[in-house]
């Protein structure tokens, strides 16, 4: 996900990850600006969809301070309110990556 409004350079660090993703063979699902309920559901219906797959990687490029960023349309998103997307469909049996989320 990555909100483009008011946010210099991220043009180029979409075109970065489209030109990452395929030498690892994976691909890439983009959603632009979204807005509060938009970024939410976009989680929730690919960790849905990809039951059969052996990895998955979200990237949320927006503004944001400790604990939250803001959606497209300027809402704020608690990353807890991400993670709860995902928890429900994180599969058992295959092994998790955990890194810190870091602000800049």
């Amino acid at each position: 996900m990555a909100i483009t409004t008011e946010r210099e350079g991220a043009e180029e660090e979409i075109q970065r990850l489209d030109n990452a993703f395929p030498e690892f063979n994976m691909s890439l699902q983009k959603v632009l600006n979204p807005n509060k309920d938009e970024m939410l559901n976009s989680i929730r219906d690919v960790c849905q969809r990809n039951e059969d797959v052996s990895a998955l990687i979200v990237i949320i490029m927006a503004h944001g301070i400790q604990g939250r960023v803001w959606s497209g349309d300027g809402q704020e998103v608690q990353i807890q309110d991400i993670l709860r997307e995902m928890n429900g469909y994180v599969p058992d049996g295959r092994p998790k990556v955990r890194s810190p989320i870091r602000f800049l």
